[in-house]
């Protein structure tokens, strides 16, 4: 066990006046105890804030205060907007699970937006984004282009999140089969998975094909 002794500096306004917190407009009172701020505008920090004398202004105290303690809603809006665009531009750092990633979807960058990925922008292999309406993935470290957009037609640069996508596991194996839905040039030696049946590529096609792949078996498929 260790005991700590910790000084303390205390602020007290002159009469009439009180304290306000510059950043958000808090009306803290007629004293204040320095240490550590672990809000701002009624929204946690990131971090606590260790709080000094040019924090806070003096002013005359408020007609009708009677101590109660006002946000100004444009402050708090402020700094609602600064910690979402904090989580966005963190949201590939947290390492969720793509079951996770989905239920926080709204929350990953946007692909061709000026507060998101951009054109000539680089991302590294699974990176997440979203677009048009659906969270995708990078399968390999890819420029942002806007020539190839995320689709099946881009599916060796791009994934789409779903339910079973495994993290850091290339698409086209056993474990993480491609979904086909046509229109979809198939890759020898790669899984793909429709109506929940998982396929074996067995001879490249070249071109996109459109038949479903049940009837594709013995001429580029076989059932894995």
């Amino acid at each position: 066990m260790r005991i700590e002794q910790i000084i303390t500096s205390k602020m007290i306004a002159d009469e009439g006046k009180v304290f306000v917190r510059k950043s958000d407009g808090y009306i803290v009172g007629d004293t204040i105890t320095l240490g550590y701020d672990y809000y701002d505008a009624g929204l946690p920090n990131s971090a606590p804030h260790a709080t000094t004398p040019d924090d806070y202004e003096e002013t005359d105290t408020p007609e009708n205060w009677k101590g109660r303690n006002v946000i100004r809603p444009v402050q708090m809006l402020k700094r609602a907007t600064e910690i979402c665009n904090q989580y966005t531009a963190e949201m590939n750092d947290m390492n969720l699970s793509a079951t996770e990633a989905l239920e926080v979807q709204s929350w990953y960058p946007k692909l061709y937006e000026t507060e998101g990925f951009k054109e000539g922008d680089t991302l590294a292999m699974n990176t997440k984004f979203q677009y048009d309406g659906k969270l995708w993935a990078a399968r390999q470290t890819v420029v942002v282009s806007s020539v190839y957009t995320p689709s099946i037609d881009t599916a060796a640069l791009y994934v789409e999140v779903t339910e079973d996508y495994v993290d850091g596991v290339e698409q086209g194996t056993l474990e993480n089969p491609i979904a086909y839905e046509g229109n979809m040039a198939l890759e020898e030696g790669k899984y793909y998975r429709q109506n929940e049946v998982v396929y074996l590529c067995t001879r490249d096609t070249g071109n996109p094909v459109y038949h479903a792949l049940k009837d594709l078996v013995g001429l580029y498929v076989e059932v894995a």
